[in-house]
Protein backbone atom coordinates (compact mmCIF):
# COMPACT_ATOMS: atom_id res chain seq x y z
CA UNK A 1 0.00 0.00 0.00
CA UNK A 2 1.23 3.22 -0.97
CA UNK A 3 0.90 5.39 2.29
CA UNK A 4 0.83 9.15 1.04
CA UNK A 5 -1.84 7.88 -1.80
CA UNK A 6 -3.51 6.36 0.63
CA UNK A 7 -4.06 9.37 2.81
CA UNK A 8 -4.37 11.38 0.08
CA UNK A 9 -6.90 8.96 -0.62
CA UNK A 10 -8.81 10.24 2.50
CA UNK A 11 -8.71 13.62 2.41
CA UNK A 12 -10.92 13.46 -0.61
CA UNK A 13 -12.96 10.67 1.41
CA UNK A 14 -13.12 13.12 4.65
CA UNK A 15 -14.61 16.30 1.66
CA UNK A 16 -16.99 13.91 0.04
CA UNK A 17 -18.14 12.19 3.48
CA UNK A 18 -17.05 14.42 6.54
CA UNK A 19 -15.86 13.03 9.75
CA UNK A 20 -14.66 14.23 13.20
CA UNK A 21 -11.51 14.98 14.70
CA UNK A 22 -11.44 11.93 16.40
CA UNK A 23 -12.99 9.28 13.89
CA UNK A 24 -10.10 10.82 12.30
CA UNK A 25 -7.55 10.76 15.01
CA UNK A 26 -8.45 6.59 15.00
CA UNK A 27 -8.50 6.04 11.01
CA UNK A 28 -4.45 7.45 11.95
CA UNK A 29 -3.83 5.22 14.77
CA UNK A 30 -5.43 1.93 12.66
CA UNK A 31 -3.12 3.52 9.28
CA UNK A 32 -0.18 4.21 11.70
CA UNK A 33 -0.89 0.16 13.06
CA UNK A 34 -0.69 -1.14 9.45
CA UNK A 35 2.60 1.28 8.54
CA UNK A 36 4.08 -0.51 11.53
CA UNK A 37 3.47 -3.80 10.35
CA UNK A 38 4.92 -3.12 7.26
CA UNK A 39 1.31 -3.17 5.28
CA UNK A 40 0.11 -6.40 6.14
CA UNK A 41 -3.30 -7.17 4.26
CA UNK A 42 -5.50 -7.42 7.60
CA UNK A 43 -4.27 -7.11 11.22
CA UNK A 44 -5.00 -7.92 14.80
CA UNK A 45 -5.47 -4.79 16.91
CA UNK A 46 -6.55 -4.68 20.60
CA UNK A 47 -8.87 -2.12 21.53
CA UNK A 48 -6.41 -1.07 24.71
CA UNK A 49 -3.72 -0.11 21.74
CA UNK A 50 -6.12 2.46 20.11
CA UNK A 51 -7.74 3.48 22.71
CA UNK A 52 -4.30 4.50 23.87
CA UNK A 53 -2.93 5.67 21.21
CA UNK A 54 -6.07 8.02 20.37
CA UNK A 55 -6.98 8.58 24.21
CA UNK A 56 -10.60 7.74 23.90
CA UNK A 57 -12.52 5.50 25.63
CA UNK A 58 -14.20 2.55 24.69
CA UNK A 59 -17.65 3.21 24.15
CA UNK A 60 -16.01 6.22 22.06
CA UNK A 61 -13.66 4.03 20.01
CA UNK A 62 -16.38 1.35 19.46
CA UNK A 63 -18.68 4.38 17.59
CA UNK A 64 -16.21 5.96 15.75
CA UNK A 65 -15.09 2.61 14.40
CA UNK A 66 -18.70 1.76 13.23
CA UNK A 67 -18.67 5.39 11.52
CA UNK A 68 -15.75 4.10 9.61
CA UNK A 69 -16.98 1.16 8.24
CA UNK A 70 -19.56 2.51 7.50
CA UNK A 71 -18.19 5.29 5.54
CA UNK A 72 -15.61 2.52 3.44
CA UNK A 73 -12.65 3.13 4.91
CA UNK A 74 -11.94 0.21 7.02
CA UNK A 75 -13.39 -3.50 7.65
CA UNK A 76 -13.33 -4.71 10.75
CA UNK A 77 -14.47 -8.50 12.17
CA UNK A 78 -14.83 -9.08 15.71
CA UNK A 79 -12.65 -11.52 17.24
CA UNK A 80 -15.15 -12.75 20.22
CA UNK A 81 -15.42 -12.30 23.69
CA UNK A 82 -11.93 -12.74 24.40
CA UNK A 83 -10.02 -11.82 21.23
CA UNK A 84 -8.87 -8.31 19.61
CA UNK A 85 -10.61 -7.65 16.40
CA UNK A 86 -9.05 -7.54 12.38
CA UNK A 87 -9.14 -4.66 10.59
CA UNK A 88 -8.28 -4.18 7.47
CA UNK A 89 -7.42 -0.86 5.36
CA UNK A 90 -9.93 -0.51 2.59
CA UNK A 91 -7.68 1.10 -0.40
CA UNK A 92 -8.54 5.06 -1.47
CA UNK A 93 -6.79 5.47 -4.47
CA UNK A 94 -6.16 2.96 -8.02
CA UNK A 95 -2.50 1.51 -8.22
CA UNK A 96 -0.73 2.61 -11.35
CA UNK A 97 1.00 -1.08 -13.04
CA UNK A 98 4.37 0.55 -12.29
CA UNK A 99 3.57 1.65 -8.89
CA UNK A 100 2.27 -2.45 -8.22
CA UNK A 101 5.44 -3.39 -9.74
CA UNK A 102 7.78 -0.79 -7.98
CA UNK A 103 6.07 -2.23 -4.13
CA UNK A 104 6.81 -5.80 -4.83
CA UNK A 105 10.64 -5.26 -5.85
CA UNK A 106 11.02 -2.98 -2.73
CA UNK A 107 9.06 -5.51 -0.17
CA UNK A 108 11.13 -8.41 -2.05
CA UNK A 109 14.47 -6.70 -1.89
CA UNK A 110 13.28 -5.18 2.15
CA UNK A 111 12.57 -8.90 2.93
CA UNK A 112 15.92 -10.04 1.51
CA UNK A 113 18.12 -7.41 3.35
CA UNK A 114 16.54 -8.52 6.36
CA UNK A 115 17.00 -12.23 6.07
CA UNK A 116 20.77 -11.55 5.18
CA UNK A 117 20.98 -9.13 8.34
CA UNK A 118 19.26 -12.03 10.19
CA UNK A 119 21.86 -14.46 9.24
CA UNK A 120 24.64 -12.39 9.43
CA UNK A 121 24.13 -11.28 13.04
CA UNK A 122 23.27 -15.28 14.12
CA UNK A 123 26.86 -16.10 12.06
CA UNK A 124 28.71 -13.13 14.37
CA UNK A 125 27.01 -14.42 17.89
CA UNK A 126 28.11 -17.89 16.56
CA UNK A 127 32.07 -16.75 16.52
CA UNK A 128 31.39 -15.10 19.24
CA UNK A 129 30.35 -17.03 21.86
CA UNK A 130 33.04 -19.63 20.28
CA UNK A 131 35.42 -17.34 21.14
CA UNK A 132 34.29 -16.58 24.54
CA UNK A 133 34.78 -20.29 25.62
CA UNK A 134 38.09 -20.63 24.51
CA UNK A 135 38.97 -17.07 26.29
CA UNK A 136 37.33 -17.95 29.54
CA UNK A 137 39.19 -21.74 29.30
CA UNK A 138 36.21 -23.49 30.65
CA UNK A 139 38.60 -26.26 31.33
CA UNK A 140 40.22 -24.50 34.63
CA UNK A 141 36.82 -26.34 36.41
CA UNK A 142 38.77 -29.62 35.66
CA UNK A 143 42.50 -28.26 37.19
CA UNK A 144 40.94 -27.00 39.89
CA UNK A 145 39.08 -30.35 40.83
CA UNK A 146 42.44 -32.09 40.44
CA UNK A 147 44.33 -29.36 42.90
CA UNK A 148 41.50 -30.63 45.28
CA UNK A 149 40.93 -34.05 44.59
CA UNK A 150 44.06 -35.07 43.04
CA UNK A 151 44.38 -36.92 39.81
CA UNK A 152 41.57 -39.07 38.57
CA UNK A 153 41.84 -42.69 38.77
CA UNK A 154 41.81 -43.36 35.39
CA UNK A 155 44.88 -41.06 34.78
CA UNK A 156 46.49 -42.71 37.51
CA UNK A 157 45.95 -45.93 35.86
CA UNK A 158 47.15 -44.54 32.14
CA UNK A 159 50.41 -43.32 34.28
CA UNK A 160 50.87 -46.88 35.75
CA UNK A 161 50.88 -48.71 32.68
CA UNK A 162 53.58 -45.98 30.61
CA UNK A 163 56.10 -46.82 33.96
Amino acid sequence: MNYIKQLNGFWLQRRLKPLTGRQADLYYAILQCFNESHWQVSLVIPNLLLMSMCTMAERELLRNRLTLVENGLIEYRSGGRNSSGKYRIIPLYQDDVGDDVGSDVCRNVDNNLKEKKKNTYYKKRKKEKKGRLMKKNHFGDIDRWIKAVGVPLDEQEEARVDE
